[in-house]
């Protein structure tokens, strides 16, 4: 089915709270480098951000977040 997508591996996503911003406020992201079993709430993490000959400054230049 076109509508469908197939992932060759599990995939985690998480709501970060970025350091310095309200705690009510999370942008949502991929989490990787990491079994999904390993992902825990409140595990700190940090950005991997795309090369920067590919990216435009702009949030959506992080490829995913690993832990940290």
């Amino acid at each position: 089915d076109r509508d469908k997508v197939f992932l060759d591996k599990p995939l985690s996503i998480g709501l970060i709270n970025l350091d310095g911003t309200s705690p009510d406020i999370y942008l949502p992201g991929v989490i990787g480098e990491i079994e999904p079993g390993k992902v825990t709430i409140g595990m700190r993490v940090q950005a991997v951000w795309r090369a920067s000959d590919q990216g435009k400054g702009e949030v959506t230049d992080i490829e995913y977040f690993r832990s940290c």
